[in-house]
């Protein structure tokens, strides 16, 4: 699990300044082909920002999050799919004073074919004939 966690202070000091934060989870690893969450977290923003968060792989983008928060702090959380071996997630988070940009690589782990033989007895003699059972489950 890869957690992007960092602090931007604030602009202007008051008698209480806050430090802008951002917490990004999403999977370090991720099963290709599966349905993956990814959740974002905004605080302290004293201004309104648009915020992008991007799967890349090989030349397609897949947005995890497109949106514009107006509010001091946003949470969220968003299921998405993945499809590749190797992958890159980047966040962007752009207002009047603020600016994020953070890339990070994920690997995808691809679903296995196994295939499993079971015969009616656990030795043959040459030239004799046996059943047999194939299974092909689709993940293992």
């Amino acid at each position: 699990m890869h957690v992007l966690h960092f602090s931007y202070p604030c602009l202007e000091c008051r008698l209480l300044c806050l430090p802008r934060q951002y917490i990004l989870w999403v999977p370090s690893v991720m099963q290709s082909h599966s349905t993956e969450q990814a959740c974002l977290h905004l605080l302290n923003l004293n201004e309104s920002v648009s915020l992008s968060v991007v799967l890349e792989y090989d030349g397609s983008n897949s947005t995890i999050f497109d949106q514009t928060v107006e509010e001091d702090d946003f949470y969220a959380c968003v299921s998405h799919k993945s499809s590749e071996q190797m992958a890159f997630v980047t966040l962007l988070v752009k207002g009047d004073t603020l600016k994020i940009f953070e890339r990070r690589s994920v690997a995808l782990s691809s679903e296995e074919t196994l295939t499993f033989v079971q015969t009616d007895k656990p030795i043959y003699k040459s030239g004799e004939n046996g059943k047999s059972i194939f299974m092909f489950p689709s993940y293992c």
